[in-house]
């Protein structure tokens, strides 16, 4: 089709993409933060625009002042190991702050993906300084959060703000937990039972001083989630307090984290819990942070003020032009017309595109094309895309590339596309590709990448910037029935939807289907249509397949007709003005059969309500398999006006992305309740686990929630925050209380997340995942009988239904005891009641999950319970009737015993007495007649034997 044509749905779909949705991004991956000789460099720290511009002055000197102590006081903590080095202060683009000097920097810096986040008073924790951490021990967090009151004010009772940041940063950055309990929780209290009284459960060299609610003394009466122990601040108590900085880092004399010798794997913390009771600085120290960075000398950080960065939609693409990417049928075209059909109609209106074609030199390189709402300058844009495959040999120069890129963008700054092939190992001998960025940030698309071939080179480039991603097609053909070898449409596929990840387009998926033309040479495929009132805007409907030099036609038909199309060799694009519920048939034909078509259908979703947002712990890049656990990864839904969404159902369905056609979806259920998996329950963040495929495969990620048959809340965004004996409420326990919050009901949604998300899985095979873990036992006493209730966990990290449950009681000196429960479904609640199996000692329980193999997972946090030996079973109220029955018992036994006694007294004559005669039945009996030949006794007037006769 001549280029003079293109522009036919360009209106249309730019009309889509115009809906362009604000997503905020809810973690600030790590790798921008490095370690130079100790020093901690590439620390973000950004303001929100929604505080007052009139004290940033305050805001930019008071964060100098924290960070330049946290660093001097981190430096001792870590045994003169790490300091903050490098730091940078991203103030809001559009505050003046007159007085502050305010540099240039190209590196995109934000508030929605800085690692430190300054902002306002937050709902659940008003002023206190919290971490969003989702992942597991060891795992780093997502970002800290400073509120404007901590920054700018003196009156927040967290101690020296120093240590608190420091308190902070071993969350964030390495993966450790507060070592203290909450008020209230049954996983994770504030006191733990030891022999007879409640101890203060506090990670500590020595027990902080403090009282109990539930005794004076603290003697362990009822059970410990129904007492709270309140600590003595007074600095006189607590000034032989040294440890740990997880623990108190509000008292003063607290300058260290716990270690080996001064560790109490007692506690029933939450970090003891998670991080299998080893010390925190034992999680810390194995950090390769620390690895070998001891003795260095500590020097002042430097910190900087920056701009924000401004929205925008900047992309210039470097564009490989080889033999390598000509050398397979189809492989060439594919790239080019997608290109063409992204800065012909996808490319909204008001962004800023260039293209650089490069081998071993730029073959052509354009200006920033301003693309707007007429074709003259897509149309000339276009014309630097080669129509015609690369054949001669030619080697390849990233570097100028790159170079040449960075000076196409200028100051206004934006993103390099680079688009290369990684079918052998790139030589980088006398190149600095990361130094070529000079900072801005670079989307790396692998087309086509073999897997055996390293990707380091392209990942670090990736790790320029939070905000990019490495992006693998990995190299799969297909055959024709006349034996020739084409690039799979499946391939096709994945690099449309690389393309749409890194130029952030808004275009969602909606349906698919795939097929191979028949004997008439022809394909019919149905794309259904449902929910259509979830989009905004126009639609589209776009034909892939990978017919090259034959007659191609294309129709398609549904219950609304197309207002145009862009046709390339490789693929036709109908637009459509509007959307509605139904089947859209496509159809395509050609002069040969066997060749294989993709249809989908595509639009933007309704942005005004409802986002969700998908990350990593350290990037949906690297979702690693560990021994015994399974990759992590997490999901939020968040309203326009930023509140989180709690009590959803959130699924995510995965699907590997090296399967051509529409390879079967892995089901992938996502947890808020502080189990299988989840570490914190109702703070809004969504934990998936992977436990299918194996490493080195890659998915395609889609995370759908909705509201849950009514029961989904939006409440203020609820996170992790250090122990404050005074203000708030202290984070993070086995679950969030939300409580004291107001929870809006939302009407009924179905949302998903953005397109094109996918995730490397890599790390070691993991064999046999064991069960899932128990992290919410708890316990009731009565007499001998203690009720366990928990959640069950299951099988495969609990992806399937456990075996049974194993209860073990463990008491010192003596063989543990052990007792079995039947498994339920996961998720379900458990209560089972049983003896303990002695008196007057302490049991500390726990329950394993064990599977049909007899594979056990980790042990269940745990709980105590006693009881004494002296121990009787309480009276009970007698009711009426059994009191009624007593009286009545009472009186016919006093009778009774008058009757034997009268009875006894009269034994000489009983046949003369009317009692006995009742008694014998003798009353209701005819005498009868004598008999003489039997004895008669004498007559009453007769003398007796023993009378004397006269």
């Amino acid at each position: 089709m001549a280029r003079g044509v293109l522009w036919l749905c360009v209106s249309v779909v730019a009309v889509v993409v115009a809906w362009v949705s604000v997503v905020v991004q809810a973690s600030a991956t790590q790798g921008a933060i490095t370690v130079d000789t100790g020093g901690y460099q590439g620390v973000v720290v950004a303001i929100s625009d929604s505080l007052s511009q009139d004290n940033c002055s305050h805001y930019v000197d008071n964060i100098k002042a924290i960070f330049g102590d946290a660093s001097s006081f981190l430096f001792k903590a870590t045994g003169e190991r790490v300091f903050f080095s490098d730091v940078t202060i991203a103030v809001p683009h559009s505050w003046p702050c007159p007085g502050e000097s305010i540099t240039t920097d190209t590196i995109d810096h934000n508030w929605q993906t800085a690692h430190v986040r300054v902002g306002p008073s937050h709902a659940l924790f008003t002023d206190i300084p919290w971490t969003q951490q989702p992942g597991g021990c060891g795992d780093p967090g997502d970002f800290i959060y400073l509120t404007h009151n901590f920054v700018l004010t003196n009156t927040i009772t967290t101690g020296r703000k120093g240590k608190t940041l420091v308190h902070e940063w071993a969350k964030f950055r390495w993966g450790a937990f507060e070592e203290y309990g909450h008020v209230g929780d049954p996983t994770y209290p504030t006191v733990y039972r030891s022999d007879a009284v409640f101890r203060p459960n506090y990670c500590t060299d020595v027990d902080i001083p403090g009282s109990c609610s539930c005794s004076e003394d603290c003697s362990a009466e009822g059970e410990e989630e129904d007492c709270i122990f309140t600590p003595g601040l007074s600095a006189d108590d607590n000034t032989t307090i040294t440890s740990s900085l997880l623990a108190a880092p509000f008292i003063d004399s607290v300058v260290t984290f716990c270690d080996q010798s001064t560790h109490n794997n007692a506690t029933t913390t939450k970090h003891n819990i998670l991080c299998d009771q080893r010390s925190t600085w034992e999680v810390i120290s194995q950090h390769s942070d620390l690895q070998g960075s001891s003795g260095v000398d500590m020097v002042e950080v430097t910190l900087k003020t920056v701009r924000a960065t401004a929205p925008r939609t900047t992309t210039v693409f470097l564009v490989e032009y080889t033999d390598v990417m000509g050398n397979v049928s189809s492989r060439w075209e594919y790239l080019r017309d997608f290109l063409l059909q992204y800065i012909l109609s996808e490319a909204p209106a008001g962004s800023r595109v260039g293209v650089i074609i490069f081998n071993h030199e730029c073959r052509n390189a354009s200006k920033l094309y301003e693309l707007d709402g007429g074709t003259a300058e897509r149309n000339e844009l276009a014309q630097y895309i080669p129509y015609e495959r690369p054949t001669s040999p030619e080697t390849k120069d990233i570097q100028t590339a790159i170079e040449t890129g960075v000076e196409i963008l200028g100051e206004t700054g934006g993103s390099l596309v680079l688009l290369t092939a990684n079918l052998e190992e790139y030589n980088t001998t006398g190149q600095d590709l990361v130094g070529a960025a000079s900072g801005s940030p670079v989307w790396p698309i692998l087309y086509p990448s073999d897997p055996d071939v390293t990707t380091q080179v392209f990942q670090d480039l990736a790790d320029i910037s939070t905000t990019t991603s490495l992006l693998t097609v990995p190299d799969k053909t297909g055959t024709y029935p006349n034996g020739e070898q084409y690039q799979s449409t499946g391939n096709y596929v994945l690099l449309a939807d690389s393309l749409r990840q890194a130029t952030h387009s808004d275009v969602s998926m909606i349906a698919s289907a795939t097929g191979t033309s028949d004997a008439s040479d022809s394909v019919e495929l149905t794309l259904s249509v449902q929910n259509s009132t979830d989009y905004d805007g126009g639609f589209m409907i776009e034909i892939l397949h990978s017919i090259l030099g034959h007659s191609v036609t294309t129709d398609v038909t549904g219950p609304t007709k197309p207002t145009g199309a862009v046709d390339e060799e490789t693929n036709v694009v109908y637009s459509f003005s509007h959307i509605q519920d139904g089947d859209y048939v496509v159809t395509v034909e050609a002069n040969f059969s066997g060749f294989p078509v993709v249809a989908r259908a595509g639009g933007v979703m309704r942005t005004a309500d409802l986002v969700v947002d998908v990350w990593a712990p350290r990037g949906m890049e690297d979702l690693s398999f560990e021994p015994g656990v399974a990759p992590h990864f997490f999901a939020t839904v968040e309203t326009s006006d930023g509140r989180r969404v709690v009590n959803a159902n959130v699924k995510a369905e995965l699907r590997r992305t090296d399967e051509d056609g529409n390879p079967e979806p892995v089901t992938v259920v996502m947890r808020d309740g502080g189990v299988a998996g989840d570490v914190t329950g109702s703070d809004g963040v969504y934990t998936g686990v992977v436990a299918a495929y194996e490493p080195g495969v890659t998915v395609e990620v889609s995370v759908t929630a909705n509201d849950n048959n009514g029961l989904a809340r939006a409440v203020g965004q609820p996170h992790r925050a250090p122990v404050s004996p005074d203000d708030g409420q202290a984070c993070c326990g086995s679950q969030l209380d939300l409580s004291g919050l107001q929870q809006d009901e939302l009407s009924p949604f179905s949302v998903s997340s953005a397109p094109g998300i996918r995730g490397r899985l890599t790390g070691d095979p993991p064999g046999d995942f064991p069960p899932g873990r128990v992290t919410d036992l708890r316990s009731r006493i009565s007499g001998w009988e203690v009720t366990l209730t928990f959640t069950a966990p299951g099988a495969r990290l609990d992806q399937e239904k456990a075996s049974h449950y194993e209860v073990v009681f463990k008491t010192p000196g003596e063989v543990s005891s052990q007792r079995n429960i039947t498994a339920q479904d996961v998720g379900t609640e458990v209560s089972a009641s049983m003896d303990l199996p002695d008196c007057d000692k302490v049991y500390t329980i726990t329950v394993v999950a064990v599977d049909d193999n007899s594979l056990r997972g980790k042990d269940s946090n745990p709980v105590q319970e006693i009881v004494s030996c002296s121990y009787t079973p309480p009276s009970t109220p007698l009711l009426k009737g059994e009191i009624a029955g007593i009286v009545v018992g009472c009186i016919l036994g006093v009778l009774l015993i008058i009757l034997i006694v009268y009875l006894c007294l009269n034994s000489d004559h009983l046949n003369d007495l009317w009692v006995w005669k009742v008694l014998t039945c003798r009353c209701c009996c005819k005498t009868k007649k004598d008999d003489n030949r039997l004895y008669n006794p004498p007559s009453p007037d007769s003398p007796r034997h023993i009378d004397v006769v006269p």
